[in-house]
């Protein structure tokens, strides 16, 4: 049986907590007493603005609640911008950073205060963020995922102090950047514009004497003034290269002139001139004539 005076809830509970707050009231307390308690006023501010209420406030930590976990998250994101652009005013050393957890879980309430693994878990969240940041676990992310305009960082499934089971922890990053929930969103790379560059190639002792130019691809790109000209010489490469290919037979250059009496042809009906007649021949079968040697006209002729 439930006590009276309690109750059971679904709520959505942020912790934050000073950074290095120890340190700080080391170097100096009064600066660090009057840094927190004005940070402090800031943050409570801010979520009494986005709906929320501050249910505890021990020490350098604070906690509150939402009934919306988008106004948590915008909230926590308000707070860590309001902090960010007061410390540029302070020295380095006497800055003052918050970690903020965010957690959507059952509670219990007793008066103002809330009580359960809730809190806990988003106080754990809370240690898990970076100096100046923000860690919700996946229940919390479940119900943002498509709503604000920030990305998410999938860091594991952390296991934390005093909790049986481990928690799906998520960062907020301040970028228009959502993850499919589990997992980063992947970022397709750029494509690569690859051009080919053309070069000399030199035939091997024994192989052809002529000199022909063959693309040769080497994978980086080349100014553009250049690649029209790479072009023209790749399409003379081709044609080169398949004229060397051919066989002699089929050689695009015509054959020699055989002999100088195919240079003319016999027509049917016109006297066979002198050039293409056979030479006469004497009684022993030896050519006679002008040009034989023997004929009359040559030293030999008698």
């Amino acid at each position: 049986m439930t006590d009276e005076g309690f109750k059971r809830k679904l709520t959505s509970i942020l912790s934050a907590d000073a950074v290095g707050y120890s340190r700080l009231m080391e170097d100096d307390e009064e600066a660090t007493v009057r840094t927190l308690t004005s940070y402090r006023e800031v943050i409570a501010t801010l979520i009494k603005q986005y709906n929320g209420m501050v249910v505890d406030s021990p020490g350098d930590n604070l906690l509150a609640e939402f009934v919306s976990v988008v106004d948590a998250v915008q909230c926590a994101v308000s707070v860590q911008n309001e902090i960010n652009a007061r410390n540029e005013d302070l020295p380095e050393n006497r800055k003052m950073q918050f970690r903020i957890g965010i957690n959507l879980g059952d509670v219990i309430q007793e008066g103002e205060r809330i009580y359960g693994d809730g809190v806990n878990i988003a106080a754990r969240l809370e240690g898990l963020a970076d100096p100046g940041g923000i860690c919700i676990s996946k229940t919390a992310f479940d119900q943002i995922e498509r709503k604000l305009p920030y990305g998410y960082e999938f860091i594991g499934d952390q296991t934390v102090k005093n909790i049986s089971k481990p928690v799906g922890a998520y960062r907020v990053m301040l970028e228009p950047r959502v993850t499919v929930a589990g997992e980063p969103e992947e970022e397709k790379p750029a494509p690569v514009r690859r051009i080919p560059i053309l070069g000399w190639v030199f035939p091997q002792e024994g192989a052809r004497k002529d000199r022909s130019i063959i693309p040769v691809s080497t994978g980086k790109g080349t100014g553009s003034g250049s690649y029209a000209r790479m072009l023209l010489l790749s399409a003379t490469a081709s044609a080169t290269s398949i004229l060397n290919l051919l066989p002699v037979s089929l050689s695009l250059r015509p054959p020699p002139l055989p002999g100088r009496e195919s240079a003319r042809r016999h027509i049917p009906g016109r006297p066979t001139p002198a050039l293409c007649r056979p030479p006469a021949t004497g009684p022993t079968g030896c050519p006679v004539g002008p040009g034989s040697g023997t004929g009359p006209g040559s030293p030999h002729f008698s």
